[in-house]
């Protein structure tokens, strides 16, 4: 997956005990930039400039979309 400045976010593979995933988020030209860990359940669709568009599942069962806020640390391209 890649957000809109052009940066790569890979999903590290978990352990099975593991109840998060770590996130490596990649700048071509400069390698790592950032890192995140989020629960193993939820899968990220979309990456925005503060903002993640993520699908996880509630108690039930049912399937739900949330908007998490995010803060990068990193500076975009030039």
């Amino acid at each position: 997956m890649s957000d809109r400045d052009g940066n790569v976010w890979i999903r590290a593979y978990p352990l099975p005990a593991d109840d998060s995933v770590r996130r490596v988020v990649l700048d071509p030209g400069r390698g790592p930039v950032g890192r995140i860990r989020l629960p193993r359940d939820i899968e990220i669709l979309d990456v925005g400039a503060d903002r993640l568009l993520v699908r996880g599942t509630d108690s039930w069962g049912a399937e739900t979309l949330e908007v998490w806020r995010v803060r990068k640390r990193w500076r975009r391209r030039a």
